[in-house]
């Protein structure tokens, strides 16, 4: 490096300027201070000390002055210089090149004005707030962690973007590093770099994670104060450690890894802000639009890395070194009327209306992404960009915000968002002719266009609106003057008023009149039915299709969905988790009907009615759970004419549901809207079969009783009434097995009767069900880990695949985390190097709290258990929601915080079909419907087969079974 490679790399041009000798400043014996602490530090003469010293006070002291800059011991000036003065060049030159590195590499939080400091902290730290956005495009899990124990970039960047690492490594190392940094004449690059330190942090960072786990859940109520705090520092120390070892042979490899893995792979909007972060910066801009209004927003107001429209646009060519994959979040309607020719779409109402619709649209999209990716489509790309509406007050954006945070939640690199929405990317197509991006655009229709034709009216008319006050007011004028009676000129003002009044006051008076006669004609709607109006309790089957003779509008149920958006039917149908849609007219009580169409989800069942305004439009007005309905009636005489018959399980009430409410409907396809229903509940009760564990852990235990265990176990369905039927109901594709057999996942036993189990399992042939065993200390859980591991070795020996251990509660409920951790994982990895199972019981009802639930789960997952299981089906209260909940939320974050997969159980108190159904939908909605497989769920209910069972044959049959006709 010299000073005539350095003159073409920072773009100096022109004659160096002539320093002053003043040295006048507030700080100048700081200044002076701080120059002879380096000088100390060199080993030249004594005679060149007192030269550089000279020359370094100058040019700090003539650099403040000039560009008004406060100097303080922690800007890193200082730190520069020190590497600087290694070049040995004259002090006006070495001046020249300090000012440029610190004007136009050097974010401007250490070099701004004195006043730009007082009057915009905020802006000023916006490289911090730029350098958290990175980390969030480019390792969101990392930038997730980072934001759960409160470090800022701030904490640990800092020092590396004021001096370019200059005080951290040796001076020649700098020097080496400064020269190929120049090259690539990019103020960026200082970033891109310290992502490539947080990228080396990584390695260090996966070490202690796991402890990190459990410093945060095992000090629960302290990990904000204490916990959180000693993590961060310890953070912190590591980072700033990193550049310290970095030598010459270090550099190149450096710069290629920031090259490749982040300048290449990030958005070029960031350009954009040099204006904002630098003091000097390129004033060239050949966009076509202007991005003033993107520079003008507070980098801390994004929730993920902005991208402008110029750059979206021109990353639709073939040539663009980056390709995003647009994922249009706003409305059916209005994509259907105009929408960027590579967009794909997804409905962000979905999010929060029907949460398991929204999942399926996600799994579709990233397929798509993948298929585009490898089909090398124009439309693929690995960066997603969000487009919203760009209606900041509109509730849309909201909706918006909530799927890009999933996204980032579960850890999507590259995610951004398009700044200003499709409202500024159809301005700037339209304004520059590209028509051609646009795909189905109807003006007609389009939000945009119709509010451009609005914008120019309403321009006119306030044209033509001041032009007829000046007249009027004219008139008036000329009219008083000419002697009109004043109140003339009153009344009819009045009279315009009250014309406008008058019908508001009317239609006020008509209803208090209303009321007033007849008070009850008022009530707010009824979204239930009382307790009063219940009925008989219904005790048949939960699904049946039988003759009706009372009238439709007998318990008549008026509810109506709270949503009033218009939605696309053709656009509706085209949902993945959509398995029907079918014509019909809902029937209400007033013998009227209301046409629209019936659709059928995987979960739900739902109504919309016609939209008055729009062809092929509805409003959804009912949304029913499949689960829910407990009876289908027909009419005797119209078949067409299907009552669906929604209910719940009465409390204290064993294997009874009481009418909640009910939809009477004209279906063009009776027969089969009932088929698609049927199957869809077969599907989950099939799924509850296969994931029972049968037990029997009776004291008078015999090889018999294991014997017909295992039998049942084989055989849940009975053959010749269930079983054959089945196939013609399911379709394959709903089976997730490789035959049509259906088995239970397990038995469940002592170690005594495992060896009878197997003996069994063979002699019947069955190799997929699995064989567990509860060990010593079941159901108490007070028992000496040594017994424990005796029993586990014993119960492997005899043919055992799974292990059940019950938490010693006594170490929860006294809060020895550590310890029951450390029994928990000694358990742990003694069944592991077994190969065994470990499905560990939490006894949620005697934890005391849903917190010490919470954190039991979290540590028997830590401790690397395969299931958590809710009870022993000993306790008073065994396998309730609220604990499935809690439960399911916590593997649901051991899941996002490690990719670990841990099965939920639940066991004891689930008797009914309606019990396993209302788990299956917990998990699947609360999990994830990855955890739909008995790998991952399990129900530990010997007596629900049976229940299960007769619910089959219903469907099947349409009856009751006769006690012959079941297993």
């Amino acid at each position: 490096m010299n000073w005539n490679s350095l003159q073409v790399c920072l773009g100096i041009k022109g004659r160096v300027k002539i320093l002053e000798d003043i040295f006048d400043l507030p700080e100048q014996n700081l200044i002076r201070l701080d120059c002879q602490r380096l000088v100390k530090k060199l080993n030249n003469s004594d005679s060149e000390k007192l030269s550089i010293l000279s020359d370094l006070e100058s040019i700090i002291t003539n650099f403040s002055r000039l560009n008004h800059s406060r100097y303080d011991s922690e800007n890193g000036w200082i730190d520069l210089l020190e590497t600087l003065i290694h070049l040995n060049i004259q002090r006006d030159e070495l001046f020249k090149i300090f000012e440029t590195i610190e004007l136009r590499y050097i974010p401007k939080y250490y070099n701004c004005s004195r006043d730009s400091l007082e009057q915009s902290k905020t802006l000023l730290k916006q490289p911090f707030q730029l350098l958290h956005l990175f980390l969030l495009y480019h390792d969101p899990e990392l930038c997730n962690h980072f934001d759960t124990i409160k470090l800022s970039p701030q904490d640990f960047a800092s020092t590396w973007l004021r001096n370019l690492f200059c005080s951290l490594c040796d001076p020649l190392v700098s020097l080496r590093l400064l020269d190929t940094y120049f090259t690539y004449s990019n103020p960026f690059m200082i970033f891109y770099l310290t992502l490539v330190m947080i990228l080396n942090f990584k390695s260090a960072f996966n070490q202690f994670k796991c402890r990190i786990l459990n410093e945060f859940f095992f000090n629960f109520s302290d990990r904000e104060e204490i916990q959180m705090k000693s993590t961060k520092q310890e953070i912190i120390s590591i980072l700033s450690r990193i550049p310290l070892s970095i030598t010459e042979s270090d550099i190149q490899d450096m710069f290629y890894i920031a090259e490749q893995h982040f300048l290449k792979q990030t958005p070029s909007s960031i350009n954009n802000y040099q204006r904002v972060l630098f003091q000097v910066y390129p004033q060239s801009n050949n966009s076509l639009t202007d991005d003033n209004e993107l520079i003008c927003q507070d980098l801390s107001n994004f929730l993920c890395l902005p991208i402008s429209v110029d750059e979206l646009i021109n990353s639709c060519k073939e040539k663009s070194n980056l390709h995003y994959f647009v994922v249009d979040c706003r409305p059916p309607d209005q994509y259907n009327n105009g929408h960027l020719c590579t967009a794909f779409h997804l409905d962000c109402s979905l999010m929060l209306h029907d949460p398991s619709a929204f999942t399926t649209a996600v799994q579709a999209l990233l397929a798509a992404q993948k298929q585009a990716i490898e089909a090398g489509s124009i439309a693929a790309g690995e960066h997603l960009c969000f487009m919203g509406s760009g209606n900041d007050s509109d509730q849309e954006q909201c909706y918006v915000n909530m799927v890009v945070s999933s996204f980032l939640q579960k850890h999507h690199k590259f995610v951004s968002l398009l700044f200003g929405g499709y409202k500024s990317l159809h301005n700037m197509i339209m304004e520059n002719q590209l028509d051609h991006l646009l795909f189905d655009h109807n003006q007609t229709d389009c939000l945009e266009c119709i509010s451009d034709k609005k914008n120019h009216h309403h321009h006119y008319q306030k044209k033509q609106s001041i032009h007829n006050t000046h007249s009027q007011s004219q008139r008036m004028s000329a009219e008083m003057k000419s002697g009109k009676d004043v109140d003339q000129i009153k009344s009819i003002f009045f009279q315009k008023f009250s014309n406008v009044v008058k019908p508001k006051i009317t239609e006020m008076k008509e209803k208090l009149v209303e009321y007033v006669v007849n008070p009850s004609s008022l009530k707010p709607p009824v979204k239930h039915v009382s307790a009063d109006n219940l009925g008989k309790r219904y005790k048949g089957s939960k699904f049946s299709l039988e003759d009706s003779m009372f009238d439709l509008d007998e318990h008549s149920d008026e509810y109506y969905y709270d949503n009033q958006m218009d939605i696309n039917f053709e656009e509706w149908k085209k949902r993945p988790d959509v398995i029907g849609c079918f014509e019909c007219s809902k029937i209400i009580s007033n013998g009227m009907d209301t046409s629209g169409y019936l659709g059928l989800t995987h979960k739900n069942l739902y109504l919309f009615k016609h939209s008055r305004n729009k062809t092929g439009y509805g409003k959804l007005i009912v949304k029913r759970p499949l689960e829910t309905i407990f009876q289908i009636t027909s009419k005797r005489k119209c078949p067409e004419i299907i009552t669906f018959k929604y209910g719940s399980p009465q409390f204290g009430q064993k294997n009874e549901l009481s009418l909640d409410a009910k939809d009477s409907l004209i279906l063009l396809e009776p027969f089969e809207v009932i088929r698609l229903i049927k199957q869809q509940v077969l599907a989950d009760l099939i799924l509850a079969v296969r994931c029972i564990d049968l037990t029997t852990l009776a004291a008078d235990d015999s090889f018999s009783n294991v014997e017909r265990l295992c039998d049942r176990a084989k055989n849940p369905l009975n053959v010749s009434t269930i079983s054959k039927h089945l196939s013609q109901e399911l379709d394959n594709e709903q089976d997730d097995q490789s035959d049509n057999s259906i088995e239970t996942a397990a038995v469940c036993v002592y170690p005594y009767r495992v060896r009878d189990c197997k003996q069994s399992l063979e002699k019947i042939g069955s190799s997929r069900i699995r064989i567990a065993s509860v060990v010593a200390g079941f159901p108490a859980g007070q028992c000496p880990i040594t017994t424990t591991i005796s029993d586990i070795k014993f119960a492997k020996e005899s043919g055992a695949n799974e292990i059940d251990i019950v938490l010693n509660r006594s170490l929860i409920i006294s809060g020895q985390w550590p310890e029951l951790f450390s029994e928990i994982k000694a358990i742990t990895d003694q069944c592991h190097q077994l190969g065994l199972h470990l499905k560990v019981i939490l006894s949620c009802d005697e934890l005391l709290n849903l917190k010490n639930l919470y954190k039991a789960s979290m540590c028997a997952m830590m401790a690397g258990a395969d299931f958590i299981k809710t009870s022993t089906g000993k306790e008073t209260i065994n396998a309730k929601l609220v604990f499935g909940l809690i439960m399911a939320r916590a593997i649901y974050d051991f899941f996002i915080a490690t990719g670990k997969r841990v099965g939920l159980k639940p066991a004891g108190g689930i008797k009914t079909a309606e019990d396993a159904l209302s788990w299956i939908y917990l998990v699947r909605f609360h999990i994830g419907p990855e955890w739909m497989t008995n790998r991952l769920f399990r129900l530990g209910a010997s007596s629900l087969l049976n229940a299960l069972e007769s619910e089959i044959f219903k469907i099947l049959h349409n009856r009751q079974p006769e006690p012959y006709e079941l297993s």
